[in-house]
């Protein structure tokens, strides 16, 4: 039986063997395509992602010194700078505005050399240049002739979602140290930064409409008034009476996110009180050495020379002594022989005419 299977079994390994390429013919497209799936599709779907992706989760962040609004942010901040009011401190948009800068971060010297520094003239006549996105910084320098205080504790502020009720903020009035005549030139700076501390010791203090405020006196063209630089953005256009005046003018409006100190009132703060102390010194120098001499030769002691005429000097006149002929030729140098015998026989003649006199007319 044994015998028999055999070739059975050869014949079935023949059969088999002839139906191999016809299996693999056919599994293997099937399988090749699950194997070979990953690369061909990785290239494709990669870089659509990417492109979609990135720029939507991960935005650029703003240059330096520009202020990011919303659009909203935006229209609001235009209305305000294209209609001057009188009342900017008790506007929502203020606060708004405010917050914004104060948010800004501090600048470097580098960075703040790329500001630019616009024109009173272009800050008042075209407003509309600074309140149009991107809201970008700007430099001034000012000099400082008044400063207030204001919250919204004292009710100088209007109470907004965007500015805390105790937090305070600086209204100082200034003048433009940019142009020749600054007295010209005013405008308001309102800053979150308190100033005290870059500027010297106010001339005055006082209060205006219950809010206090410290004061700078100074004469025109007013250029000896404390000086600081800002880096700033211009809010918009108050326009007002002037203090003491009925005319009424457009103030320029900027907030300041940074502040740096000039010199103290032009550099002439020190050097008055230095010119002070010196003419101080010299009239306690001054009366010192008149005192002395007082002490020296005082009224109707009778010390010091008597006057006498300058005729009589030498000759015994007013009360003076005579001086002896050895000290006037020690005095005067050689003298020459037959002159001082002459002069000696004229001053006899002299004396014995004297004593003729006081004798009286013989009888």
């Amino acid at each position: 039986m044994n015998a028999m299977d055999l070739p059975a079994k050869k014949s079935l390994a023949v059969r088999c063997a002839g139906w191999l390429p016809a299996l693999v013919a056919i599994f293997l497209p099937a399988l090749a395509p699950a194997e070979e799936a990953p690369a061909t599709t990785r290239p494709a779907t990669r870089p659509a992602t990417r492109a979609t992706t990135v720029p939507a989760t991960a935005p650029s962040p703003p240059p330096p010194g520009v202020v990011e609004l919303t659009p909203g942010e935006a229209e609001a901040w235009r209305d305000v700078t294209a209609k001057p009011t009188a009342l900017v401190e008790r506007q929502t948009t203020f606060c708004m505005v405010l917050a914004k800068v104060a948010d800004l971060p501090e600048m470097s010297e580098e960075q703040l050399a790329r500001f630019g520094r616009p024109a009173y003239a272009e800050l008042q006549e075209h407003p509309e240049r600074f309140a149009t996105p991107p809201i970008r910084g700007l430099r001034k320098k000012v000099h400082v002739a008044k400063v207030f205080r204001v919250s919204p504790d004292n009710g100088t502020m209007t109470y907004s979602q965007y500015w805390r009720r105790n937090r305070p903020v600086w209204k100082l009035f200034c003048l433009d140290a940019e142009v020749p005549h600054p007295h010209d030139c005013p405008l308001i700076v309102f800053t979150p930064v308190d100033p005290t501390h870059l500027l010297p010791e106010p001339d005055r203090t006082g209060e205006e409409d219950g809010v206090p405020f410290t004061a700078y006196v100074a004469r025109e063209p007013y250029t000896d008034l404390p000086t600081l630089d800002l880096a700033a953005v211009f809010y918009r256009i108050r326009r007002a009476r002037e203090e003491g005046s009925e005319n009424v003018r457009d103030y320029p409006v900027l907030i300041a996110w940074q502040l740096k100190g000039g010199p103290d009132k032009s550099g002439m703060g020190h050097a008055k009180y230095l010119i002070l102390l010196f003419i101080v010194l010299i009239a306690a120098g001054l009366f010192y050495y008149i005192r002395r001499m007082a002490k020296r030769h005082p009224p109707g002691s009778g010390q010091g020379p008597a006057y006498a005429p300058r005729r009589d000097r030498g000759t015994g006149g007013a009360g003076e002594e005579p001086a002896p002929a050895e000290e006037k030729q020690a005095a005067d140098g050689p003298v020459d022989p037959d002159l001082a015998a002459a002069a000696e026989e004229f001053r006899k003649r002299k004396e014995a005419g004297r004593d003729k006199d006081r004798s009286g007319p013989s009888r």
